[in-house]
């Protein structure tokens, strides 16, 4: 074992679900490959980690925090902590799949940025319309080379393009990850995408709320990060009268299908999910409508 790592797992939140699951197949390969793990946020109570914290295990920190953090001010923190020049993020809730730190240093190589797949796995249909309608473009499928399509989820970075771009922007609680691609493509980087570095995505949203809330979060940061880099999604006031709010559902649904189309070979039985994704993206398009109205743009 080296003594320095070669690349830093960052992994936010600790009392995630599936955070056990998350750090075992992380910590294998970042103990396998030379690598450290950093994983930080704050527990309500749960303990699920004490384990580790009694254990002497190498190449694992874990950063308690005294509050809630968002993701991109605890990616930061273990930014701080992190020693390696190639940083890897994944969320609490994405497996790392066999291979996937070794194939996305190895795509740091050819990109400052670069972004892998995400696999839907077997879930509930809330789950995977959830992975659906949010990463359709990002599955195993889609063909490796450039991209301007890059996720937390599943993303890697040189610590020196990190530093440039000032890391995550604490201020946001969602959309820190598209803000910070559009900032890298500005900067005049070509991010890549890597199909073969993969995770195994599983959204704990097992209702339609939680599909429709995670939609309606995810509408109003990215609106707001493209207030903020001046990249419009429509002008405003093209959304406020009631005939195109409803005509929005219709190309929403449309968008859906379209989504389903293009990944029918992930997934056992997609179409069985056109309603869910249906609901998702209708939430997507009305919070995208009203936060935009409200701005008066």
């Amino acid at each position: 074992m080296s003594a320095e790592p070669r690349f830093s797992i960052v992994i936010p939140h600790l009392d995630a679900p599936l955070i056990d699951r998350v750090l075992l197949a992380a910590l294998e390969q970042a103990q396998r490959l030379d690598g450290e793990l950093i994983v930080i946020g704050m527990e309500r109570g749960t303990r699920r980690l004490d384990p580790w914290r009694t254990a002497v295990t190498p190449r694992l920190t874990l950063i308690d925090t005294d509050r809630p953090l968002n993701a991109g001010s605890a990616r930061n923190m273990g930014v701080d902590a992190a020693v390696a020049e190639r940083l890897l993020f994944i969320d609490a809730d994405a497996v790392p799949q066999p291979g996937w730190a070794a194939t996305l240093c190895a795509a740091l190589e050819h990109s400052p940025l670069c972004g892998g797949s995400v696999e839907f796995g077997a879930a509930t249909r809330w789950m995977l319309a959830d992975n659906l309608a949010a990463f359709f473009d990002l599955t195993p499928l889609t063909k490796r080379g450039p991209t301007r399509s890059i996720c937390s989820v599943n993303m890697g970075i040189t610590r020196s393009l990190f530093r440039r771009l000032s890391g995550f922007d604490q201020r946001l609680n969602t959309g820190e990850d598209f803000d910070l691609l559009l900032r890298a493509l500005e900067a005049g980087i070509h991010p890549l995408f890597e199909p073969a570095a993969r995770v195994l995505h599983l959204p704990q949203r097992n209702s339609r709320e939680a599909l429709q809330q995670h939609a309606r979060d995810w509408a109003a940061g990215s609106v707001l990060v493209r207030k903020r880099r001046n990249r419009p999604l429509l002008p405003g006031p093209l959304f406020r009268p009631l005939w195109l709010r409803l005509l929005g559902a219709p190309l929403a649904l449309m968008a859906a299908t379209v989504s389903l189309w293009r990944a029918r070979r992930v997934l056992d039985a997609p179409w069985e999910l056109l309603g869910p994704v249906y609901c998702s993206r209708r939430a997507w398009f009305r919070q995208a409508a009203q936060t935009l109205g409200g701005e008066g743009r």
